[in-house]
C-alpha cells in the first residue's frame, strides 16, 4: 500500500527500538515488515495503524545516528494526528523544536539537534541552514566534521559558499578534503531554490 502524505519526528537519543515496539504493539497496531539496514538503506520497521488510517515507520538512520518515526497516510492531516497520539508516549522531537535546540550550550544536545534537523528536514529552512552554517565554522573540529555529515544529507546550494569559506581556513587536512568533496557533490546533486 502506497501512502501520499507523511510527517517525520525524531526520537530521543536514548529511546530503544524495543521501547518503540512496545508502544506501537501496545496500541494494537499491526507490525507488517522489516527492511534491514544496508549501505544505501536505513533499517525500517513498519506498522499499520488501526482503522486503515495509515502506517508508522521506525527508521534507524545509522549515518547520522538518529531514530525517526514517520507517519504515513492517504489523508493529509492524519499524519499529524498519528504522531500526536505517540508523542506523549515517546516524547518525539518536531523540526521546530530541533531548530530551537540547534544552538544549545550542551554539545550533546546541539549535536543531536543538528543530526535530527538534517535527517528530517526536506525543504530549505533558515533555522536549519543557520545551525549547520554555525557548526561548519565552529572552533571545535568535531562540530565541523558533524556539519559535513549533516550538510551531505541536507545539500542545498546555499552551503557551497559556506563550505568554500570554511575550507579556506580549515586546519585539519582530512576535514578540508571532506569539505571540498562536499562542495563538488552539492554542485552535481544539490538542491536548488529557497
Amino acid at each position: 500500500m502506497k501512502f501520499e502524505a507523511y510527517l517525520e519526528e525524531v526520537l530521543p537519543a536514548d529511546t530503544t527500538f524495543e521501547q518503540v515496539k512496545q508502544v506501537l504493539d501496545g496500541r494494537g497496531w499491526t507490525w507488517v515488515q522489516r527492511i534491514p539496514a544496508a549501505e544505501g538503506q536505513f533499517l525500517e520497521e513498519i506498522w499499520l495503524v488501526d482503522g486503515n488510517r495509515g502506517a508508522v515507520r521506525y527508521i534507524r538512520d545509522h549515518f547520522l545516528d538518529v531514530s525517526i518515526l514517520r507517519a504515513e497516510s492517504n489523508v493529509d492531516l492524519m499524519v499529524g494526528g498519528i504522531l500526536n497520539e505517540l508523542e506523549p508516549l515517546l516524547h518525539t522531537f518536531r523540526l521546530l523544536t530541533l531548530m530551537k535546540m540547534g544552538d544549545a550550550a550542551d554539545p550533546r544536545e546541539r549535536a543531536f539537534a543538528l543530526c535530527g534537523m538534517a535527517a528530517i528536514g526536506e525543504r530549505f529552512y533558515a533555522g536549519i541552514f543557520n545551525a549547520l552554517k554555525s557548526a561548519a565554522g565552529d572552533p571545535d573540529p568535531r562540530f565541523r566534521e558533524l556539519a559535513v555529515r549533516c550538510i551531505s544529507r541536507y545539500p542545498w546550494f546555499q552551503f557551497i559558499k559556506v563550505l568554500q569559506e570554511v575550507s579556506a581556513r580549515e586546519t585539519v587536512p582530512e576535514l578540508r578534503e571532506s569539505q571540498l568533496a562536499l562542495i563538488d557533490g552539492i554542485r552535481q546533486h544539490g538542491k536548488r531554490g529557497i
